[in-house]
């Protein structure tokens, strides 16, 4: 039998899995998430380690850090203190750098949107071991609702700009998107205001060298106006 490419490495962490279960079951997932959440302040900073970690696991857990899950050979310790909890997390025996993370809401925001690929990595579905595990890792941090709704969105417009990297959008792309949209419960007006919002910033790229160059590359407009008109967006609203 296949080892799960998730799982939790406690009880403390199984707990947080059950808490959620009891207050989400059934629900969708994102929906889930922004209902229980619903005008929640989180309390407690979070940030990666204040300090330069151990050279091994066993080290960092006598430093104080605690397993909670591994999600593809991913192993996400937490140290909770009196008014921060630190996040590390370690992949081929050597930890992740979370110094460009940030801290507090910006941390919360990019790690969620990272847990959430990482679980979703393998077919952008979540079955069942795989909601339990990231509903347990986003409980235990407690963020408020409007940090889980930048997480998703966080994640969509990751994609987004993953497919206009080659300034074209094609069929199969556009319907990938829609599918993803499905899986992330966007809205389709928010949905529409991410596209517009990274297709402006390739526009304002393109003015820019444009004023450098003192020259127009009327090629790479005219590809930002078709990924506009593909992706629903009035490319005059960019001036």
């Amino acid at each position: 039998m296949f080892e799960s490419r998730v799982k939790l490495l406690s009880d403390y962490a199984a707990s947080y899995s059950e808490q959620q279960k009891h207050q989400n079951d059934g629900s969708p997932f994102w929906q889930g998430l922004m209902a229980l959440f619903t005008g929640t302040r989180r309390d407690l900073l979070i940030s990666g380690p204040a300090e330069e970690l151990p050279e091994t696991e066993a080290e960092l857990e006598n430093a104080g850090f605690a397993p909670f899950c591994e999600i593809d050979g991913r192993k996400i310790y937490f140290r909770k203190k009196a008014d921060n909890i630190e996040v590390s997390i370690w992949q081929n025996r050597a930890p992740w750098d979370l110094s460009e993370w940030g801290s507090g809401k910006e941390f919360v925001v990019r790690f969620i949107a990272e847990c959430y690929f990482m679980v979703t990595r393998d077919d952008f579905k979540i079955d069942d071991e795989e909601n339990k595990v990231l509903k347990a890792l986003i409980g235990y941090i407690q963020p408020t609702q409007n940090e889980i709704i930048q997480a998703r969105n966080t994640v969509y417009w990751s994609l987004v700009e993953k497919v206009l990297e080659d300034n074209l959008v094609t069929d199969e792309e556009s319907d990938t998107l829609y599918k993803i949209r499905e899986a992330l419960e966007i809205e389709e007006s928010d949905a529409k205001t991410i596209h517009g919002q990274a297709l402006l910033e390739r526009f304002n790229l393109a003015k820019e060298a444009a004023k450098e160059n003192n020259q127009l590359n009327l090629e790479q407009f005219e590809k930002i106006k078709r990924m506009a008109d593909r992706l629903g967006i009035d490319p005059e609203d960019f001036d």
